[in-house]
């Protein structure tokens, strides 16, 4: 499985993929409308949410990092994918209210078990391993 970063691209109106490997670490891998994540971080870096909040300008600083169990499956279409009957949970991040991705109450959300990213949501299973 790769190792990769997610994030929303307002450019291109979809889902920049970023490698993660040793190799190519930082580079930009490919485009998506949807794609789906095992084990993936919820990463905010601060100094670029505080940019966003004093210049009142969007730019590249929350990710969703994860492992991709198969990069042929991104998705152009817009459409919902399951993770296989497991409950979820929807997902947001807002800059200017939050300091993290939050669920639907305000509550921190850092990490899940396997996540779907869609250019319009993020539907998360944060449901605890036992």
């Amino acid at each position: 499985m790769q190792q990769v970063a997610v994030y929303r691209n307002l450019h291109k109106n979809c889902l920049s993929i970023q490698s993660r490997e040793r190799e190519d670490y930082g580079k930009i891998i490919g485009y998506c409308k949807s794609i789906f994540l095992k084990r993936p971080k919820f990463v905010v870096r601060e100094k670029g949410r505080l940019k966003v909040i004093k210049e009142s300008r969007k730019n590249v600083h929350a990710f969703i990092v994860g492992e991709c169990p198969n990069l042929n499956i991104w998705s152009w279409q817009d459409r919902d994918v399951t993770m296989g009957g497991n409950p979820t949970t929807k997902v947001f991040y807002n800059p200017y209210k939050y300091s993290t991705f939050v669920d639907k109450d305000g509550n921190p959300v850092h990490k899940a078990r396997a996540v779907v990213v869609n250019t319009n949501y993020i539907q998360a299973d944060i449901t605890k391993e036992n």
